[in-house]
């Protein structure tokens, strides 16, 4: 079986330390147990909920069903993912932001025009003839429900753009390849003018929000990123609220700054699905002064998503635990 090729292979190679950047795997869990001699560090690579393409296989069910799940360190976004998880793994938690994010470097724009990004989500199979879907427990909600508020948060923003004469620019979440992302948001942005940028290479996301005066997101990690990095950012987390209409059951986990319990609305972010919602959050972004975003960031950022440039933290506690690590710039956009 799969769980015991892999623990053959950590016998045979007889690690130190075993470090997994797919922290949703419920087997690296459960290495410690067999193997407690050796320090495990699982590194939070997205924002958790608890769904999954299987009933009752979200993150957080499946980890209620995992017998004593334990690793030494968990790398986390921020305290409260940290405490969230703490209730379930026996674990130290370290906050370390996003480790990809950290090693992004930001490339001073020129006088662009004023430019409104948004984050696509779209999965990798063709949303209008999938069959597929997402389980809250029991509850199946096919991928055209899932999606549909990436849709209707792109067609508002190409109408609010091309009112305002904003350039609008979709972040694609796919390849050049991938047809379907394209081909679903012109369906639903209509006539509206737009510009797609699909996904050219690991970094080519950052660089593309990295570029735009404002990002939107629905409920992306990168979101979190880029507010994380200082930049202007409109979360319209309407995806739980409108699930939660579908299937009759409060979906909280997608809710903006979830675990952190936050207003439904505030000055950058609503979970409510209101054109008047997203115009007065866009609005508030587009005419806020440099000084005062930042004093209101700073309010939520270490809440968020910590930005901590150069993983010193993450390096700090791989040195303390005796690791040799190969020195290696940052991504420059």
């Amino acid at each position: 079986s799969m769980l015991e090729y892999q623990n053959l292979y950590i016998r045979r190679c007889s690690p130190r330390i075993v470090i997994t950047l797919i922290d949703n795997d419920m087997y690296f869990l459960t290495i410690k147990k067999s193997f407690p001699s050796i320090t495990t560090i699982a590194i939070q690579n997205g924002v958790r909920a608890n769904y999954s393409p299987h009933a009752q296989h979200g993150f957080f069910s499946l980890l209620e069903r995992v017998e004593s799940p334990s690793c030494d360190y968990y790398c986390v976004f921020n305290k409260h993912v940290g405490e969230q998880l703490a209730r379930f793994i026996k674990t130290a938690p370290v906050v370390t932001g996003s480790i990809k994010n950290n090693a992004f470097l930001h490339k001073t724009n020129g006088s662009e025009p004023i430019s409104v990004a948004f984050i696509s989500q779209y999965p990798p199979r063709c949303i209008p003839t999938s069959s597929e879907g997402l389980y809250f427990d029991n509850a199946f909600v096919p991928d055209h429900d899932f999606y549909q508020a990436d849709f209707l948060v792109a067609k508002f923003l190409a109408e609010y753009c091309n009112d305002r004469n904003f350039e609008f620019i979709i972040c694609g979440k796919r390849d050049t390849d991938f047809k379907h992302e394209y081909e679903s948001f012109s369906k639903a942005i209509g006539d509206q003018k737009w510009i797609y940028s699909p996904r050219k290479s690991n970094y080519s996301s950052y660089e593309t929000l990295d570029a735009a005066t404002t990002v939107v997101s629905i409920d992306s990690t990168v979101g979190y990123e880029f507010f994380a990095r200082g930049k202007r950012t409109a979360f319209f987390s309407i995806r739980g609220t409108l699930i939660s209409e579908q299937i009759g059951v409060a979906i909280k986990d997608l809710n903006f700054g979830w675990p952190l319990q936050l207003e439904p609305h505030g000055p950058f972010w609503t979970n409510l699905a209101s054109e008047s919602e997203f115009v007065r959050v866009l609005d508030y972004l587009m005419t806020v002064a440099d000084g005062e975003w930042t004093r209101e960031i700073d309010k939520y950022t270490e809440d968020l998503m910590v930005l901590d440039q150069g993983n010193t933290v993450l390096r700090g506690l791989l040195r303390r635990l005796g690791a040799n690590l190969i020195e290696q710039g940052p991504k420059h956009a």
